[in-house]
């Protein structure tokens, strides 16, 4: 019998919504998509529940505070290692309330927050993060990126 171990990597994603617009954040100086806008959140880092990590990466980024019973469960996208070079899982979920100002935390990861409708997204929107959010709010609980031969764009 032999061991079957997968090594991804579990991020946490955050659709915060507020007057009709949604919160995005531009990353800056880490190394991949720089320049492009995504939803807030980040990597678990294990020992944690996706609730726990995403309240924990939502104060580090945007100094928000979240309870982790004000965050519904809205989509999972499994990503393919060929599209950010290792496999990944976005969860993401819909802030129903927090408390606090979003503000950049962590200007070396981020250099703008900015507030869009959804009929005004940037062009510079992640593939990835756009494909879950428009998977999510059409109610499909579960999709998957980069596996067929199409998508392979570098996300």
């Amino acid at each position: 019998m032999s061991n079957h171990i997968l090594s991804v990597r579990i991020a946490v994603l955050a659709v915060i919504e507020k007057d009709g617009k949604y919160l995005l954040q531009r990353r800056f100086k880490t190394g991949w998509r720089d320049g492009y806008f995504s939803l807030v959140g980040g990597n678990s880092d294990g020992n944690e529940t996706l609730r726990e990590a995403l309240v924990r990466e939502l104060k580090e980024e945007i100094g928000i505070q979240v309870k982790t019973e004000d965050l519904d469960f809205i989509h999972l996208l499994h990503i393919s290692p060929k599209v950010a070079g290792n496999e990944f899982f976005y969860n993401v979920f819909y802030v129903k309330a927090f408390t606090g100002e979003p503000k950049i935390c962590e200007p070396e990861k981020s250099d703008k927050l900015e507030w869009f409708s959804w009929e005004n997204l940037p062009d510079n929107l992640i593939p990835t993060v756009k494909k879950c959010w428009e998977d999510a709010r059409s109610g499909i609980y579960y999709s998957e990126y980069g596996w067929l031969p199409n998508e392979t764009e570098k996300a």
